[in-house]
């Protein structure tokens, strides 16, 4: 067997799995003041569409100053948010205007939020929004602590399908609220559909397609998903 270390054989002390302690949920908010006036003075100077163009300039780049300041334009382009938000490169958004963020919020690589004008989007204190995950953010409240999975996604709305003399997609928009709990953990690429509640603590496994609402601290997984057992 060959190993990280180019070795026939594993070097001493080699494990299997290793445990190691979480950093991003648990590591210290420490922001200048001067941050937070530099929002507002975005938001006070600079028109919402003029603060999104800026946005996008930065979108794509990276490095430790473009960092800094993508994750304050998108500070100033949203309804509210928290101290020491983290935007990675790639993220893509519609109707900032009706999103909310607690302290502490991560968006990783190429997340895309897809608002809507008379839409409501709230996220909670230090939570995980894996990369290249989607969320339909018309309707849709995550709380407290929640770590999503990269490519997870989230189903805020269905055609009606009425009259069925239509296509289905010239038929109207059934928008459903969806809600996540506190602490809830989401796999990679799972699907949650409109309108589903996930209890606290819920864990939800990679690749689950949610359909039904989750009692807390259920583990859930499969397609469609199904509560394999408790945590609690």
């Amino acid at each position: 067997m060959i190993t990280e270390e180019g070795l026939d054989t594993p070097p001493s002390g080699f494990a299997n799995q290793r445990i190691v302690p979480a950093v991003s949920s648990l590591k210290p908010i420490d922001e200048p003041n001067f941050i937070e006036e530099y929002i507002n003075y975005l938001k006070s100077h600079f028109k919402p569409d003029q603060i999104v163009s800026l946005f996008y300039q930065l979108s794509n780049t990276d490095g430790d100053l473009i960092f800094s300041l993508r994750s304050v334009i998108f500070r100033a382009a949203v309804k509210y948010s928290g101290k020491g938000m983290s935007v990675q490169p790639g993220v893509g958004f519609k109707h900032p205007e009706t999103f909310g963020f607690g302290e502490g919020v991560f968006i990783g690589a190429g997340a895309y939020l897809q608002g809507r004008y008379d839409g409501s989007f709230i996220v909670g204190d230090r939570c995980w929004l894996g990369p290249k995950s989607y969320y339909d953010c018309r309707a849709l409240t995550i709380g407290n602590f929640v770590g999503i999975g990269p490519g997870a996604k989230f189903l805020g709305s269905e055609h009606s399908g009425l009259p069925v003399e239509k296509p289905i997609i010239t038929t109207d928009l059934i928008i459903k609220k969806t809600i996540v709990e506190d602490e809830v953990d989401i796999g990679t690429g799972a699907v949650v559909l409109p309108g589903i509640r996930i209890g606290k603590g819920a864990i939800i496994g990679a690749g689950a397609v949610v359909n039904k609402d989750i009692p807390e601290y259920a583990i859930a997984a499969g397609v469609p998903a199904k509560v394999i057992k408790y945590r609690k």
